[in-house]
């Protein structure tokens, strides 16, 4: 007689021929028959991101193959087997396992294989789509991560300075410190330079490893350089296996690996198994995700499920306690009215007002100089130069269109045209691109201004250009710049 687990290994056999074989070892590979009664199966899947998509995009499938096979029908929930869980009583887990092992749909004869896994609660479980519970598989073997970055114990949430700039963000932090894994997570720290990102990140660390927590803080590129050496010295396994089975993994500016396509593919499958086995990932960007260009959806949309904020330049009261403190923090018990000098000036990022600070004590400490208004305000000044020239943004469209498609070689008719050829085309979007980026025409205007066009299609061919970005790229709108700086100047 057929039982339900030979029912479903011949429904997996059925989808391995109807769908692609990424597809089905991602998110097929490994299930298994859990219980079954009456019709309804449950079907033990190795994490909870396969659950979610097997919900979403194959149950319908996978119903109507089992029903046809069993020629009855059926109903079908997929479960996450999760390792460290606490083994627990059949008795307690509802009707479908009140009566011990799963039952098959006839009686089997005796020595038929029981259906349901004895060890299907065991901790030693395959969870994740590449790599094993690797801790346990393991155990002492598995190296940190080579590039890995020690932690500065100098950042902490004790001496971050708070104000209505980064008062959530902080908050966040703290909350993720006090809770990893559980209800924030992922945890995305975004906004401009200075801003105290990476102390927050690194003062999750500190307070992670303060708790026995297995931590690791590195940044995109020195991640993306440590895959590179594993893949050129065939050590991808030994790569995995450092970064799978830590506690926490915080990655600084991850901005760096968008667009480096094996790195994104192993960053996401990273975070997926760090995340399945009850660990945190906390990650800074420069900016919201969604706007970092050329990032991999599936880590946008990861990212973008978790728990997003932002840290604003600091107001003028914030800044005064960051010198205060600061400078506290090196014996110097700073006057007010020249905190408040230094805090009043014109910058809102948090290094370069340090920078000013350990200046003006450097001056006080070794020169012996008091440590006066007028010291602070020549170090101000020392330091601000000339004001840089804004970029020219004073380029007409015409100006534009014509550097463009000289550059081309094609006629200003072809390209304000509706000719589809592929070289006109591109031309076409990189003008759509540098009328956006060199003059100060609005979109409409330049749909206008470029054949009569929508501006949805002027935004399409700017965001076109904008992520295909690479260095020949940029080169050739140097070269158009040039040309277009000449139109200008005629």
């Amino acid at each position: 007689m057929l039982t339900p687990r030979d029912a479903w290994q011949a429904t997996l056999g059925q989808l391995q021929l109807q769908l692609n074989r990424s597809t089905f070892e991602t998110w097929l590979k490994g299930s298994e028959v859990l219980a079954y009664e009456d019709g309804d199966f449950i079907i033990r899947v190795r994490h909870a991101y396969a659950k979610d998509w097997l919900d979403l995009h194959l149950r319908s499938q996978i119903t109507e193959i089992l029903g046809g096979i069993l020629k009855r029908t059926v109903q079908v929930n997929f479960v996450v087997y999760l390792p460290n869980r606490q083994r627990l009583d059949p008795s307690d887990m509802g009707p479908l396992f009140a009566n011990g092992p799963a039952r098959p749909i006839a009686e089997p004869a005796d020595d038929e294989e029981s259906t349901a896994p004895a060890n299907w609660l065991h901790e030693d479980a395959e969870w994740d789509p590449r790599v094993s519970y690797l801790r346990r598989s393991l155990g002492s073997e598995i190296e940190a991560p080579r590039n890995a970055m020690p932690l500065d114990r100098r950042f902490t949430f004790e001496n971050f300075v708070t104000g209505p700039s980064n008062h959530f963000a902080h908050a966040a932090a703290l909350a993720v410190s006090d809770a990893p894994g559980q209800r924030f997570n992922p945890l995305v720290i975004y906004g401009g330079v200075g801003m105290g990102k990476t102390h927050l990140l690194q003062s999750v660390g500190n307070k992670g490893q303060d708790t026995g927590s297995q931590v690791v803080y590195i940044t995109a590129e020195a991640f993306t350089n440590e895959l590179v050496e594993s893949i050129r010295g065939q050590k991808t396994e030994d790569f995995r296996a450092r970064y799978r089975s830590i506690d926490m993994l915080l990655l600084d500016d991850i901005q760096f690996m968008a667009g480096k396509t094996a790195t994104e593919e192993e960053f996401y499958h990273t975070f997926n198994a760090i995340c399945s086995q009850g660990g945190q990932i906390a990650v800074v960007c420069n900016q919201h995700p969604r706007q970092t260009s050329r990032l991999d959806e599936r880590i946008r949309s990861r990212l973008e499920g978790g728990l997003l904020v932002d840290i604003q330049p600091p107001e003028f009261e914030t800044r005064f306690e960051i010198v205060t403190v600061k400078a506290s923090a090196q014996g110097v018990m700073i006057p007010a009215d020249v905190a408040g000098v230094l805090a009043h000036c014109d910058t809102s990022n948090i290094r370069e007002l340090e920078g000013l600070l350990n200046q003006v004590l450097a001056r006080v400490l070794l020169t012996h100089e008091p440590l006066t208004i007028a010291l602070a305000r020549h170090i101000i000044d020392k330091n601000s130069g000339p004001e840089p020239a804004p970029r020219a943004r004073r380029s007409g469209l015409t100006d534009v269109f014509e550097a463009t498609a000289s550059y081309h070689q094609l006629s200003l008719d072809d390209l304000l045209g509706k000719s589809r050829a592929k070289k006109v085309v591109r031309a076409r979007q990189i003008a759509m691109y540098l009328a956006r980026e060199e003059t100060n025409a609005t979109l409409p205007q330049i749909g206008d201004a470029l054949g009569g066009r929508d501006h949805s299609t002027i935004l399409h061919g700017y965001q076109k250009i904008a992520d295909e970005m690479d260095d020949a790229l940029r080169r050739e709108l140097s070269a158009i710049r040039n040309q277009l700086h000449l139109f200008s100047n005629d």
